[in-house]
């Protein structure tokens, strides 16, 4: 998703304690943007740029005399105010906040993905949750479900990514059960992304090369009836699956091969399979995608202590 930013600052005729600029740049990633300004004595008066980015940073360059004068620059950057935030990585965060039975499920990521394009028979829940008071309650019987119109902020390319949750399933048995899936089908060339479990885990990622290649890492597995934490990563070359903080399978190969863009008819879901099949069984909670790699080299960590925060 590309944001439209227009960085303004605003500089006062006087600026105690450091030398007024005369030389001013806005720059993005370390490239200028917009008008260099120069004054023949002291810049007072205002100066912006607008650019179209997905993410970065934002500098503002400020210099007396082409020397850089630190506290014309501090007192710049205090000044500066984007006319809109570059969001963080977070691409879907559920907290899963609600009263019991409430049906308003709630994306709090910057992306803002509200109301969802589908939501069926899913509902908050207070019967069980790890953190806040509540959390997603999916009815296998029903076919629970909710599922997002996937957009450009969904097509991670080459980049890394990480899905992740705190899952409370009722059911682990011979039933396939979906977690996250992103496919028309079970083929390299229809995948994007899945994760979904019998008495194994199984993360599968599809992408773009010889017509379709589909990478899985079978391995680990869920206890019903309890709280666990999966999280699963592209780390570079490498895909990684993990239970409460410990890395349980792992393959490489990725090379930068892109994940495959948005196939045919398929939406971004949690709790079912796109082609509605494998229908979770229980609870989910803060469940959460990002578009980085927050666990990488298949480090042992802990899992998140509180509602996941971006």
């Amino acid at each position: 998703m590309t944001f439209e930013i227009t960085p303004i600052s605003t500089f006062p005729p006087t600026l105690e304690g450091a030398a007024p600029p005369k030389f001013i740049q806005f720059q993005w990633e370390g490239v200028n943007i917009g008008d260099q300004r120069v004054a023949t004595v002291n810049f007072t008066g205002e100066i912006q740029a607008t650019l179209s980015v997905d993410r970065g940073r934002l500098t503002l360059l400020a210099k007396n005399n082409q020397r850089a004068a630190p506290g014309a620059v501090a007192l710049a950057l205090a000044g500066l105010q984007p006319a809109v935030v570059i969001p963080n990585h977070v691409i879907l965060l559920l907290h899963g906040e609600g009263t019991d039975g409430g049906t308003t499920i709630f994306d709090s990521s910057p992306y803002n993905h509200n109301p969802p394009l589908t939501q069926l028979a899913l509902t908050t829940s207070t019967t069980q949750f790890k953190y806040g008071a509540a959390s997603l309650f999916f009815n296998s019987g029903s076919g629970s479900y909710v599922d997002y119109t996937p957009t450009s902020e969904w097509e991670f390319g080459a980049g890394d990514f990480t899905l992740a949750a705190w899952v409370y399933p009722t059911a682990v048995d011979a039933t396939r059960r979906s977690i996250f899936d992103y496919r028309f089908d079970g083929s390299g060339s229809g995948t994007s992304w899945a994760v979904d479990f019998t008495t194994g885990l199984r993360f599968q990622v599809g992408v773009t090369t010889a017509g379709g290649t589909l990478f899985t890492v079978s391995a680990g597995s869920l206890t019903p009836n309890v709280w666990q934490f999966v999280a699963f990563v592209r780390d570079g070359n490498t895909l990684r699956s993990y239970v409460d903080g410990v890395q349980v399978g792992s393959t490489s190969g990725l090379g930068t091969a892109p994940v495959n863009p948005r196939v045919l008819t398929s939406t971004v879901r949690v709790g079912r399979r796109n082609d509605g099949s494998q229908n979770f069984s229980g609870w989910m909670d803060e469940v959460y995608i990002n578009d980085t790699c927050l666990y990488p080299n298949g480090t042992t960590f802990t899992p998140p202590a509180g509602p996941f925060t971006p």
